[in-house]
């Protein structure tokens, strides 16, 4: 299960076994390599190469354990482009991911499905520390 929520770090690191569930904003989505796909969302939006990201230690890990739950930080670059994103950009990121050899394919549909759903959490207001977390069972 993969969940993309707004919250603070010192909440974001208290979830980390659990989940988000209902204490914060959250959008629930299937289940697929997180962390590929925000490297390869990065990408697309920035024009920096898979491995460049990577040099550059993205995404940001909050909470990692080898056999269970991450959490991960939805970098200010996407979450802004997402931010300002109409269905067109929308539907061009979806484009791009499937397209990027990702790890897991993702159909167009859903992927915007997903791009929806951070985005509208991206829209609502927050607390000036909050910012979009991912949180995966692993």
């Amino acid at each position: 299960m993969v969940e993309f929520f707004r919250s603070t770090l010192n909440n974001a690191i208290k979830v980390a076994e659990t989940g988000p569930g209902f204490d914060f904003p959250t959008y629930s989505c299937g289940n697929f390599d997180v962390e590929d796909a925000l490297l390869r969302w990065e990408s697309a939006i920035s024009g920096e190469s898979f491995m460049d990201l990577v040099g550059k230690g993205l995404p940001e890990v909050v909470v990692e354990d080898d056999t269970g739950p991450v959490v991960l930080v939805v970098s200010d670059t996407i979450v802004a482009w997402l931010s300002g994103a109409n269905i067109s950009k929308l539907n061009w990121l979806a484009e791009a991911w499937a397209g990027s050899g990702g790890r897991v394919k993702v159909r167009s549909d859903i992927a915007v499905g997903i791009f929806r759903g951070i985005r509208d959490l991206a829209r609502e207001n927050g607390a000036d520390d909050t910012r979009i977390y991912c949180w995966s069972s692993g």
